[in-house]
This record gives structure tokens, C-alpha cells and sequence, in this order.
């Protein structure tokens, strides 16, 4: 593979496609044609922004560089010859020197460029699927946000330290107040902010809405301090620029870069700007604000991208599991735990009045059954009370056929009417 010097350039929005290019110059020769046809045909056929673009490109140059040099052959041909155990022998052997992000990664670009492929008649359509799959669990882990007093701990820690301290200041209260995303606070221009009204708007991101809010007196004035005495003159409309040669908006990653060393000289572990977020929405859930009010806060079209935060509602949680009569077998007490989330989840998407018929309707079609004929472990011990208060995951019919996901799925699917 030749080498290719590259001059280093500073970011822009309009610098990401010199960035695709320069990715493309670091595969092989023979396989840049073909890249380059699959960067077009992502932005024409997919619909891709440029940074994705090269994020994808990134992991597909590594896939077709070793498939072309394992056949010895040019790409057309190389990817004609490709089978099925081809494919997923590739991944494994990517799988095992990288991490979940990075594979996960690979399997988008792998898809990806298997339909291109295919687009191409190179190979079949049905080759994408032999891409393995991973498992991600959705609502599976619990969003780390910071505590209330890492948050202050951050916020009040002296400023001085660091290279631009007001321009710093500013965006770690805009993050921490109003929840946006880094790139939100990178694409803020003058415009925005409305200093007579009082509001400041941050554009929409992700195929999310734009969000305005009240402009707070800390954030105003840190903003003020910002603009008047640190940020360099340019003619640049963006808000916050690189200290040094040339003003241009600030790149998202030296936010993070930013977010990462205030952590760590704050004496935390290393986060990034999205643990802002996370400590908003938290902070809305508990002081009571419906999760409607915090998806419109956040930006977010569809509840269920807020509906994580309930897993971290404790006061809730708490709601529905007290008064429970929790049983003294560890398993059963952990499907008593499962449903306690379950009927929070549902407080949590829909209104009370319905989640609450919804898990009455749920409690007495299980309260109906009485026998429970499991075979194994502690669901045989017969007990009359195990399903009095709380549903059992081995409630079975005579025949043993479980009816725990049967009973669960349909009624959730089933709508309660309106009282008339």
C-alpha cells in the first residue's frame, strides 16, 4: 500500500469531505475507484451526511482492502468469488482484536457495502445477511449521567487553568442547563439568541426538532463575558471559534476533547458532553416533569428515546414495588423486579390513567391462574401465594406450554378504550 503525505487542515463543516478523500488515499491503490464510487452511492442512494460518510468509510476500506488481498484478484472479481463463510470469517477475525463499538461499527459498513455490491451484481442480495449479527439489548443499560455534586464539583472548579476559560465556561453551562448535544452548541450562531426576548434556540439534530429555550441569567452572562472579552474577531457567525489561526467554528470533538480534560482535572473519571444530558433528563424526571415535557426539552420526536430515563426513576420504582408481598426464592424475586420495571416503563410512555388499567387488566389475567406445573427448580414448590401479588415467569397451562409471553404480549397489545 503506497503512503500518501497529507497536510494537515483545520475543521469545518466544509472540510469533511477532504477528510472522505483523504480516508479513501489510504487504501489501496486499486481499490480507491471502487471506494470512492461507494462514497457517492452512500450520499446519492442512502441519504448519509459527509461525517457519517467517512465514519462508514473508515471500517469499509479495511474490509475490502483484506478480501481483495486474501483473493489476489481486482474488487469486482474478489467480491464475485466472496461465499457466506467468508464473510463471517472475516468478522470473527475482526471481532477478536476490537472492541463492541468497533465491531459494531464493521457490521454497518460490512452491510453496506455488501448492498453496494449487490447494486454493482457482484453478489447476491441475501450476501448482507451473512454479516453476524450482535446482540444489543435495548433499555439495557442505565445512562450515566453526573451526579448532583460531580456536577457542581465541575462547575464551580476554578477556570483559570485552562487555555480559553470563559469560551469554556460557556459551553459547560449551556451543556449542563439547557441538555443539547455538542454539535448543537458548536452550530450556535448569532441568530440564535434572542438577547431582548430572553431565548435562545438551538437547532434541530439527528432528525430530532429544534428547541428553544429561556435564556437563563448564568448562561447569558457567561455568553456576554465570552463575546466581549475572549473570542477572537472574525466574521465567522458562529458563536464559538477556535482560539487560534483561523477563527472558524468550533470543532464538536475538541468539545469533547474540552468536556474530557475538565473532568479530569476536576478529579472524575473521564466523560464526555452527552453525560450533561443524561444529568438534565434525570434531574426533569424527578422533580415530576412528564417524560412528554422532557422529550420536548431534549429534542426527541418519539417517547420511547426518553423512555431509558425511567430504569433511573427511583421514586417510581419505588411506587410500584411497595406493598409487594416479595417472595423468598432469589428467582422469583427478581420476575418481581422485572414487572416493578415493567409497570414503570409503562407510567412512563403513556398516561397514568391507562398505564394503571393496563396493569390492573395485566394482574387479574394472571391472578386467574392457579396451578402452576412447572417441573424444575422452586416454580414446583406449589405455593398458593406465588401468583397472588405478583405474576410468575413458569405460570404454565396443564399441558406445560408457557402462557407468561403469550398473556404479557397480547395485552399489551391491546388498547384500553376510552370511559365512556
Amino acid at each position: 500500500m503506497e503512503k500518501t503525505s497529507r497536510k494537515r487542515q483545520a475543521w469545518s463543516p466544509e472540510s469533511q469531505d477532504v477528510y472522505t478523500r483523504q480516508r479513501i488515499e489510504r487504501a489501496c491503490v486499486e481499490n480507491r475507484p471502487t471506494l470512492t464510487a461507494f462514497a457517492e452511492w452512500l450520499a446519492e442512494e442512502r441519504g448519509l451526511v459527509p461525517g457519517s460518510i467517512t465514519v462508514r468509510l473508515g471500517t469499509a476500506c479495511t474490509f475490502v482492502d483484506e478480501i481483495t488481498d486474501c483473493a489476489k484478484a481486482p474488487c469486482a472479481q474478489a467480491f464475485k468469488l466472496l461465499t457466506p463463510s467468508g464473510v463471517e470469517d472475516f468478522f470473527i477475525r475482526y471481532g477478536k482484536g476490537h472492541g463492541a463499538s468497533a465491531r459494531r461499527s464493521m457490521q454497518a459498513s460490512m452491510r453496506l457495502f455488501l448492498k453496494f455490491a449487490a447494486s454493482c451484481g457482484w453478489v447476491g442480495g441475501e450476501l448482507a445477511e451473512a454479516v453476524p449479527s450482535l446482540p444489543v439489548f435495548r433499555l439495557g443499560g442505565l445512562p450515566e449521567g453526573l451526579r448532583d455534586e460531580e456536577l457542581s464539583m465541575v462547575l464551580s472548579a476554578p477556570w483559570e487553568v485552562c487555555e480559553c476559560p470563559l469560551r469554556n465556561r460557556a459551553i459547560v453551562l449551556l451543556l449542563s442547563t439547557y441538555g443539547v448535544r455538542r454539535s448543537q452548541v458548536s452550530a450556535l450562531q448569532f441568530e440564535h439568541i434572542d438577547w431582548l426576548e430572553g431565548t435562545i434556540l438551538f437547532a434541530a439534530h439527528k432528525g430530532g426538532k429544534a428547541v428553544h429555550h429561556d435564556l437563563t441569567q448564568a448562561a447569558a452572562e457567561s455568553l456576554a463575558d465570552y463575546l466581549r472579552n475572549e473570542r477572537p474577531t472574525s466574521n465567522c457567525n458562529y458563536v464559538f471559534l477556535r482560539h487560534r489561526p483561523p477563527h472558524i467554528r468550533l470543532n464538536p470533538a475538541a468539545i469533547s476533547a474540552m468536556v474530557r480534560a475538565r473532568m479530569e482535572r476536576c478529579g472524575l473519571p473521564p466523560r464526555y458532553p452527552h453525560s450533561f444530558r443524561h444529568a438534565f433528563a434525570t434531574r426533569l424526571l424527578r422533580s415530576g416533569q412528564p417524560v412528554k415535557a422532557i422529550a420536548d426539552l431534549l429534542g426527541h420526536r418519539s417517547l420511547d428515546a426518553v423512555a431509558i430515563y425511567a430504569k433511573v426513576d427511583h421514586a417510581r420504582l419505588l411506587d410500584v414495588a411497595v406493598g409487594q408481598r416479595w417472595h423468598d426464592d432469589p428467582i422469583t424475586r427478581f420476575y418481581q423486579l422485572a414487572w416493578a420495571l415493567l409497570r414503570s416503563l409503562c407510567c412512563a410512555q403513556t398516561s397514568e390513567r391507562i398505564a394503571i388499567r393496563l396493569s390492573e387488566k395485566l394482574v387479574a389475567r394472571l391472578r386467574s391462574v392457579r396451578t402452576c406445573t412447572c417441573s424444575r427448580g422452586p416454580f414446583s414448590t406449589g405455593d398458593p401465594h406465588s401468583i397472588r401479588d405478583i405474576p410468575r415467569a413458569a405460570v404454565t397451562t396443564g399441558t406445560g406450554q408457557c402462557r407468561w409471553s403469550r398473556m404479557v404480549s397480547r395485552d399489551l397489545r391491546t388498547t384500553p378504550r376510552r370511559p365512556d
